[in-house]
């Protein structure tokens, strides 16, 4: 009434959006093939896990469909990361767009929540106060000082089942941030289980590959079927677990000071790792590099 009835705030579900540097679609948020998740981007800034969905165009039906532009993909429909370059235009690297952001109808419908709206928008202010503070356009950000910033501030980029953002442990930003790493193929960290010995390999080489500024190309390999089920894995011990971690270093020509050093302070009092104690311990290590993330990672549009 105080607006001659027409309301102060529109609604808009669905309208133009950017074609940036990297477009969310439908594949994004459902199971991809060698994973028990949706695809892992080492870029991701926030979350989606609402089912993708579209409402109906017309409410009128041809005989024997439904109603047209009608999607409901519940059952298909897994959590999924948003990549940073979503947020990107491809040709200026001062913009930031993260509610009208690069996706594609069937993948906007994880998108338009309010939450993940908020969500998006929180980390591109974090990347925004990042770039003025380093006196940087935010796209020329380094993806893991920004990633560093968001888990260490509270801000999640990877879905778990079990734990969320507000849990106390000290593992979660490091759990975190390796859920972009490929760490785990699945949305079960299990942070408190021991580490096994399969896996303290498989992770000490992606973080000595990442100290060194490689990107681990990983999309092409059936990695669930690499890594142990839990019922059958057998625990690393304190000893093992230094020596595949020095081992992969060494092989890489990298120091093992920072490993040597952090080793008393992180190891377990009964030697028996945690998953969680594992990844505290590869982040600590990473400390703040800015290392380089994918020389993909540019202002051409990936489909």
């Amino acid at each position: 009434v105080d607006n001659n009835h027409l309301p102060w705030e529109m609604y808009v579900r669905e309208a133009r959006r950017l074609h940036g540097r990297y477009i969310f679609k439908e594949q994004d948020a459902t199971i991809a093939p060698g994973l028990r998740r949706a695809p892992i981007h080492d870029d991701s800034i926030a979350i989606t896990e609402w089912g993708m969905d579209s409402h109906s165009v017309s409410m009128e039906i041809v005989p024997g469909s439904r109603r047209e532009g009608k999607i409901l993909l519940t059952e298909l429909t897994r959590p999924g990361h948003v990549p940073w370059r979503c947020l990107l235009p491809p040709e200026h690297d001062n913009l930031l767009v993260p509610v009208c952001l690069s996706s594609t109808h069937v993948g906007w419908g994880t998108i338009r929540l309010e939450p993940t709206w908020m969500h998006i928008a929180e980390s591109a202010a974090f990347a925004a106060a990042l770039a003025v503070q380093k006196g940087i356009a935010p796209a020329q950000l380094t993806v893991p000082e920004l990633q560093r910033r968001l888990v260490d501030s509270g801000v999640m980029i990877s879905f778990f089942n079990e734990f969320d953002m507000a849990s106390p442990e000290p593992w979660v930003p490091a759990v975190q941030f390796f859920g972009t790493r490929w760490f785990f193929v699945g949305y079960d960290a299990r942070p408190e289980d021991p580490l096994d010995t399969t896996t303290a390999g498989i992770w000490a080489g992606i973080a000595a590959d990442l100290l060194l500024d490689r990107r681990v190309n990983l999309e092409k390999a059936r990695w669930a079927e690499i890594y142990p089920e839990p019922s059958t894995a057998q625990p690393v011990s304190d000893m093992e677990f230094h020596e595949l971690a020095s081992r992969d270093l060494r092989e890489r020509q990298r120091s093992t000071d920072d490993l040597n050093t952090l080793w008393p302070e992180l190891a377990p009092p009964d030697g028996v790792w945690s998953r969680g104690g594992a990844c505290m311990l590869f982040y600590r290590m990473l400390g703040s590099r800015t290392f380089q993330i994918s020389p993909s990672h540019d202002r051409r549009a990936s489909r």
